[in-house]
């Protein structure tokens, strides 16, 4: 991702964040050194709306909360949504995205 090119250049050139930084990115290094990386889970969003993907599954949260869940091995297309069936893959990725919309809320917006 995009995201992680500042934090991996860093690390390259030696660098480390300051106290006050931090980046939505990691530092792949190690992977492209031919390590293993986990990524998980993975956020982003966009207006009114937050995703999370965990593994297969995807939830995508709207306005009001509003909330869709796909499993993605069985459904890449997205086309069935699973929210019902798995109240609890739901909720935990409900609370995971919460989280993060409210940790870029505090990030500054720049003018």
């Amino acid at each position: 991702m995009t995201m992680d090119l500042l934090p991996t250049f860093l690390a390259m050139a030696g660098g480390e964040p300051g106290p006050k930084q931090s980046f939505d990115g990691l530092d792949i290094l190690p992977l492209l050194k031919g390590g293993v990386q986990k990524r998980e889970p993975v956020y982003w969003g966009i207006k009114n709306e937050v995703a999370v993907r965990e593994g297969s599954w995807k939830l995508i949260m709207g306005p009001k909360n509003t909330v869709q869940l796909f499993n993605l091995e069985e459904d890449l297309a997205e086309k069935k949504e699973v929210s019902a069936l798995h109240p609890e893959v739901t909720q935990r990725l409900q609370k995971l995205a919460e989280k993060w919309r409210a940790e870029m809320a505090k990030i500054p917006k720049k003018s």
